[in-house]
């Protein structure tokens, strides 16, 4: 079963007091953390460690988080990534512009940061596994020349997987904007906040529903 307790999170914060705190923070949920100070380090642990999702700064000296961003989102399988800024010049429309998964202005409640690593790096999770089993699935068949019936329905299946990220991301915005609308407490925030996260519920839960589906479907493929 897929658990807060499985997941690894990676935080890259320059300030050592900052950085430390929040590593308490998840350490007290039980959820395995790894530190960086800086964009650079972040990116080598990355690369060498299994991580599902990465909390970072934007300004930080040898390699920012821009930079950092920018990297991951190039790899095949990326973590989920959870943004974080002190400054003006990144706001939340140019963060999700960059492929976040979610984005919080400084300072933020460590419970915030906890939610959305566990939300987005479970989902990540299961998301990699998804697509490079279906991915192996489909290529087992090419192999064997296998032509059914079922090919037509197998290729849909597919392409709905390579859709539910970016279902998921639409969610993910919408409840990072009620977090922040929670912290500024602006005027309507009962109203927004009891629409939006309707239309967030929706969102998950027919992601999950689908999920369900590609599951039980790579689960019977030989028979398909």
């Amino acid at each position: 079963m897929l658990t807060a307790k499985n997941l690894n999170v990676l935080i890259a914060e320059d300030d050592a007091d900052l950085r430390q705190s929040l590593q308490r923070g998840f350490e007290r949920k039980g959820i395995k953390t790894l530190t960086a100070s800086n964009g650079v380090e972040a990116m080598n642990i990355v690369d060498q460690s299994n991580v599902d999702a990465v909390i970072t700064d934007i300004r930080m000296p040898h390699g920012d988080g821009m930079e950092l961003i920018g990297k991951i989102n190039r790899l095949q399988s990326r973590p989920a990534l959870i943004c974080m800024s002190g400054y003006s010049d990144l706001n939340a429309t140019k963060a999700y512009s960059m492929g976040v998964d979610a984005f919080f202005n400084k300072p933020v409640l460590s419970d915030l940061l906890i939610e959305a690593s566990v939300h987005f790096g479970k989902r990540r999770k299961k998301m990699v596994y998804l697509e490079q089993r279906f991915a192996q699935l489909m290529e087992e068949d090419k192999r064997k020349s296998v032509v059914t019936d079922s090919h037509e329905l197998k290729q849909i299946i597919f392409n709905i997987l390579s859709q539910l990220t970016a279902l998921w991301g639409y969610s993910g915005m919408l409840k990072t904007y009620l977090a922040e609308q929670n912290e500024s407490k602006e005027v309507n925030f009962e109203v927004n906040f009891e629409k939006i996260n309707h239309y967030s519920a929706k969102i998950d839960s027919l992601c999950e529903d689908l999920s369900a589906v590609i599951i039980y479907f790579e689960k019977n493929w030989a028979q398909l």
